[in-house]
């Protein structure tokens, strides 16, 4: 949690504001997950918010969800080019992907448990959220 909590901070992704009655305030929780290695031990623990974006409403909440996904004949027209060419291919994960999006609307979210914040304060949240409707098309 402390590894999330971190990225998010040093991302700028919130403010605490006082909250604002006429804006819908969406709600978060922790998802924590076990990585494991090779061999099935348990290697790390992974803790994410998400928001629980099945409470956003259409055309209100947000505006676009999509996705844009590289063509699969596209791919394999650039690989054979690296072939051809002698190129080698990395893969790579980016752990915090979606901090980096920024997100059109004005979104407010409740704070996840164990989250100090003061009393009748939110989060104005900037950045790409997991379970936000909007967070792929950031």
């Amino acid at each position: 949690m402390e590894i999330e909590l971190s990225a998010l901070k040093y991302n700028n992704v919130w403010t605490r504001v006082d909250q604002v009655s006429m804006k819908k305030i969406i709600g978060t929780k922790w998802v924590s997950a076990m990585k494991r290695n090779e061999h099935g031990d348990i290697e790390r623990y992974k803790a994410r918010i998400v928001a629980l974006g099945y409470r956003q409403t259409d055309g209100i909440d947000y505006m676009e969800t999509y996705l844009s996904v590289a063509n699969m004949n596209l791919i394999r027209v650039f690989l054979a080019y690296c072939y051809h060419n002698g190129s080698h291919i990395h893969q790579f994960d980016v752990d915090t992907v979606l901090l980096n999006g920024k997100l059109k609307e004005e979104v407010y979210v409740y704070p996840p448990k164990g989250f100090k914040t003061g009393k009748n304060q939110v989060l104005r949240w900037y950045r790409s959220l997991f379970g936000l409707k909007q967070a792929a098309s950031t």
